[in-house]
């Protein structure tokens, strides 16, 4: 994949997650794809329940960002039994719920508790479910497809917000700023509970994931992880030991 016409947007700050402009949102209600495999991936603890976004890509696989697999306190990895994703949440019902076996990182993987830009890469996670969620899959962006994203191509952000945790919402009409340090920088609203959500493009009118929503940047700016770094852990169909951690 070649990234075309693209010029990289001087950047400055550490990426945080931190509140967006809420007029950028819209509330998506419906039960048509790819929603019902949009869903929240839920942390558990006995004096706290932490939430971020993840995508089902397979019928036992999610899509997340890395860092919500750690505790943001001691930096250490949440045990995988206190981990449950709830696809497709809408209000009161959810399309299936799913605790979660093992995850495959990036190689190289390392969480750093304030990243900067560059270590934003590899914050991404492949994460296989105890069982199967009985709704269709999202379509993920294929490395040989000749669609080439530019600075004109439309991107649609989603996530569960903190600020609205029982249905997702959408910046529909957010774009690429520029690629700096292997990352997507881009024009598309963040906030609290969507870190993790979907980068949406439309491909022969089907929504497809072609990227992972890490953080905010200043200037209600984003970072996503494109597809380039996560393509190559899928298929996820097994959990090998070198999986877990």
């Amino acid at each position: 994949m070649v990234f075309a016409g693209i010029a990289v947007t001087a950047l400055s700050g550490n990426p945080k997650t931190a509140f967006a402009d809420t007029n950028r949102f819209q509330v998506v209600d419906t039960d048509r794809a790819p929603w019902p495999a949009v869903g929240r991936l839920n942390v558990v603890g006995y004096d706290r329940i932490a939430m971020c976004t993840a995508t089902l890509i397979g019928p036992q696989t999610i899509l997340t960002a890395a860092h919500c697999l750690f505790d943001g306190r001691t930096g250490k990895a949440h045990r995988l039994d206190k981990l449950r994703f709830v696809a497709g949440v809408r209000r009161d019902q959810n399309s299936g719920v799913s605790s979660v076996d093992c995850v495959r990182y990036p190689k190289g993987h390392t969480y750093i508790g304030t990243p900067k830009l560059k270590d934003t890469k590899l914050d991404v996670a492949v994460v296989r479910l105890s069982r199967p969620i009985e709704v269709t899959p999202a379509a993920v962006f294929s490395p040989s497809n000749t669609k080439q994203i530019t600075r004109e191509t439309r991107l649609q952000a989603a996530g569960y917000r903190r600020s609205r945790k029982f249905l997702p919402t959408l910046d529909a009409n957010c774009r690429l700023d520029g690629v700096k340090d292997g990352v997507w920088v881009t024009t598309c609203a963040t906030e609290k509970g969507a870190s993790g959500g979907p980068v949406f493009i439309n491909v022969d009118n089907q929504l497809v994931v072609a990227g992972v929503l890490s953080a905010k940047l200043k200037q209600s700016r984003s970072i996503a992880v494109p597809f380039t770094k996560w393509s190559d852990m899928l298929p996820f169909d097994a959990c090998p030991s070198s999986a877990a951690k």
